[in-house]
């Protein structure tokens, strides 16, 4: 059974799904009615390899190719300083506000293991700073199309 709490009433959700796998097809077909309705989605507690990280992504489109194309990231963070280097999203579909609603913002404090999921046509990110020469960060992408 997977598990959904929004984390916004329409932009995030956490998601509580294994996304090593394996998978039904409603499983999948539910992340993507998810990432329709919320833009970004956060799969805690995950324990992926890199090939793992890649399988998952490809269940939404073609990993790697034209960066144009690009449709959805998927960020798995390994390694995290303790304090900074969260990154704050922004939820494009809210922009024609005059003032954007706090509800269209997020700002993802990493853990180790967590997996965020974003639609690039709609959401754009920006990396808060750490102490990078104190402190490791380690966050892999995935990007489909």
């Amino acid at each position: 059974m997977v598990i959904m709490h929004p984390l916004t009433e329409r932009f995030g959700a956490e998601i509580g799904l294994d996304t090593r796998g394996p998978f039904e097809v409603s499983d999948i077909a539910l992340v993507e009615a998810a990432l329709n309705r919320f833009a970004l989605l956060v799969f805690p507690d995950q324990d992926l390899s890199d090939a793992q990280h890649k399988a998952f992504a490809a269940h939404f489109g073609t990993p790697g190719g034209d960066a144009a194309a690009s449709r959805t990231s998927f960020v798995f963070a390994r390694t995290i300083p303790p304090v900074g280097g969260f990154t704050e999203f922004i939820d494009l579909r809210a922009a024609g506000a005059p003032a954007m609603p706090r509800q269209a913002t997020y700002a993802h404090r990493w853990r180790v293991g967590d997996l965020v999921m974003w639609d690039l046509r709609c959401t754009r990110e920006q990396d808060r700073p750490f102490d990078s020469a104190r402190f490791a960060r380690d966050l892999r992408r995935v990007t489909v199309s």
